[in-house]
């Protein structure tokens, strides 16, 4: 009787613990198994790594929903599955390209990218993911105006899903948890609850392609920046819909930047490296100057 008496008085806190614990087992555990499976099926292992990322982004979701059936909660208001301000998923679409591309002009004028007009490296790719050959000389590559509108109009579409499965997660069950911190607390710790949920793929050279504890420092910074800056569309919008579409753009337009250059050290380059960590400090620093970033948080 006192068990259930304990467990009745602290069912929220309870929910809390159990959705950390599902979210950490479902970015570990199947982890764990595709290694021992070694990536390799019928595919190269990039498309296995895309696949992967994809069917991870469900764990999140999947946690929510233990979440609120342990903890007896039924609100959509508690996931931003409410209708806000669509009009902020304008800015949403385009923000993460127009800074990755910003980054992407500064890693090459310091030396740490090269431009490749010609996108030899993505047709190489491409065909190689393809025929598992490489680029034979005849071959061409992929037309410009149909590589940027598959990325910028189709990409975030298609990695919609998985996105808002992520951020019903982070935006909507760990935003209405930790809002009452204030913006900051909120932003960095959700940014914080995401890197440990991916923290198995950084320790496998996932992005960074080593091991370093650079690496493990520049993924870090990373996410808490990008923590903050959705959570700033999400307290813009009052929906969980604008950082999920964000968040999508991650895995689709703001690759952009990146097929039309040729990486000299992934630790620098581009928006997941230090020269994005730069530019997404910027900004966040000129928002908070601008007053964009405010501690009073919104439903």
């Amino acid at each position: 009787m006192q068990l259930f008496s304990f467990f009745h008085q602290h069912r929220s806190i309870l929910a809390h613990i159990l959705f950390i614990l599902l979210v950490l087992a479902a970015g570990w555990l199947p982890v764990v198994k595709f290694l021992e499976w070694g990536w390799e099926f019928t595919w190269d292992r990039a498309g296995q790594l895309t696949l992967g990322i994809m069917l991870l982004s469900f764990g999140p979701g999947l946690a929510v929903l233990a979440a609120f059936f342990f903890g007896h909660s039924s609100r959509a208001s508690e996931l931003g599955l409410t209708q806000g301000k669509f009009f902020y998923l304008i800015p949403a679409w385009f923000l993460f390209p127009l800074l990755a591309a910003l980054a992407a002009a500064i890693s090459v004028f310091a030396g740490f990218a090269e431009w490749d007009w010609h996108m030899g490296t993505a047709s190489q790719n491409l065909y190689f993911s393809v025929s598992h050959n490489f680029i034979l000389p005849t071959q061409h590559s992929p037309n410009p105006f149909a590589l940027i509108s598959g990325y910028l109009l189709f990409g975030p579409v298609v990695w919609f899903l998985p996105a808002w499965a992520e951020e019903i997660a982070w935006r909507g069950y760990l935003y209405q948890w930790l809002k009452k911190t204030g913006f900051w607390l909120t932003g960095i710790l959700t940014g914080l609850v995401w890197w440990l949920w991916r923290l198995p793929l950084y320790l496998h050279g996932y992005i960074y392609i080593d091991k370093t504890t650079l690496a493990l420092g520049i993924s870090l910074c990373f996410a808490l920046e990008t923590g903050i800056v959705l959570t700033w569309l999400r307290r813009l919008s009052g929906n969980v819909f604008v950082p999920a579409l964000a968040h999508a753009t991650l895995f689709g337009s703001a690759l952009i930047p990146l097929t039309f250059t040729r990486l000299n050290d992934p630790h620098w380059a581009h928006l997941q490296g230090i020269i994005g960590i730069i530019v997404l400090a910027v900004f966040i620093s000129l928002g908070w100057i601008a007053g964009l970033f405010k501690s009073e948080h919104t439903a």
